[in-house]
């Protein structure tokens, strides 16, 4: 147990191998790309290590090459950035590898929807709205807004509390067809959002 020495020998050993011939994706037969996971994971084993610049370097050539698309960036790979930067003490949030992923897959919401518990889980639900929003605009048919209520309701900034409430209102007469509600009745249900149904039913039983 906690042997990064070995986990980082044998994620080199995954690693694909440096080649004079053209690469897998670049070659005119086609084919995958190299597996970039393992260079990720030895990353983390370097910086459990105490290795820290080299862990640091390495992650940040693969989060390159994702950003630029010479490497596959999926679940997969975000997953594996996102443990380095979990652990790493870094201005880079831990929710990055997702959002990457997503510019490279905007047809796939569940890649935003990582990034978005990502940062909640950083305690950055400021961030955390803004993926809300942009999911609620690349995918209409389907309701983020209690997402982005949530992350309101999480924000530690007293100003975006009325706008918090204001969303909830909404999305409770929007569900019941009736009038805008109550200060006191949105109240209840930021904090049903909130808690996952905590204060009687969850976010399904609300209809919003």
């Amino acid at each position: 147990a906690h042997n990064y020495k070995q986990a980082a020998k044998l994620a080199l050993a995954l690693e694909p191998k440096p080649s004079k011939k053209p690469s897998a994706k670049t070659s005119s037969a086609g084919g995958a790309a190299p597996w970039p996971a393992p260079t990720a994971l030895r990353a983390l084993a370097l910086l459990r290590m105490g290795r820290v610049a080299e862990g640091e370097a390495l992650a940040a050539g693969v989060r390159e090459k994702v950003a630029t698309g010479e490497i596959p960036a999926d679940r997969d790979i975000a997953e594996k950035l996102q443990l380095f930067y979990v652990h790493c003490d870094s201005a880079l949030p831990s929710a990055l590898p997702f959002e990457l992923a997503w510019a490279a897959n905007p047809t796939n919401p569940n890649l935003a929807e990582h990034a978005y518990v990502a940062y909640l889980l950083s305690s950055d639900p400021t961030s955390a709205q803004k993926i809300a929003a942009r999911l609620h605009r690349a995918f209409p048919a389907k309701n983020y807004h209690p997402w982005s209520l949530l992350a309101l309701h999480a924000s530690p900034d007293p100003r975006l509390r009325p706008l918090a409430l204001a969303t909830a209102r909404k999305l409770l007469a929007a569900a019941a067809g009736a009038p805008p509600i109550s200060e006191e009745t949105a109240r209840a249900v930021v904090a049903v959002l909130a808690d996952g149904g905590a204060a009687g039913g969850g976010v399904e039983e609300w209809g919003v």
